[in-house]
């Protein structure tokens, strides 16, 4: 595998993470908690969610693991219940 398709996948892998940072802010995370998790600063929270810069590899394998359900599509939800509606049901789980 060239470079340049290494580069082109960790760029799409990095944009799902921010997505799904997104998302949990949305579901009601604060900046702080998700900082705390991941292990980052607040700050590389808020660049990522607004994807003024991207994750590592590293970082983008704790982001996955914050919620082994969340796809990044939010079609897996039933429309009377949305990922809020879990009661902050996220595990935090991390693989060395």
């Amino acid at each position: 595998m060239s470079e340049t398709m290494k580069k082109d996948i960790w760029k799409k892998e990095a944009a799902r993470a921010c997505e799904q940072i997104r998302q949990l802010r949305e579901a009601g995370y604060s900046q702080i908690e998700l900082a705390e998790k991941l292990e980052v600063s607040e700050m590389t929270i808020r660049r990522w969610e607004y994807r003024r810069s991207l994750p590592n590899q590293k970082n983008i394998k704790k982001i996955k693991c914050l919620h082994p359900n969340l796809t990044g599509d939010r079609s897996e939800y039933s429309q009377d219940q949305s990922p809020a509606d879990d009661q902050r049901g996220i595990e935090f789980v991390f693989w060395g």
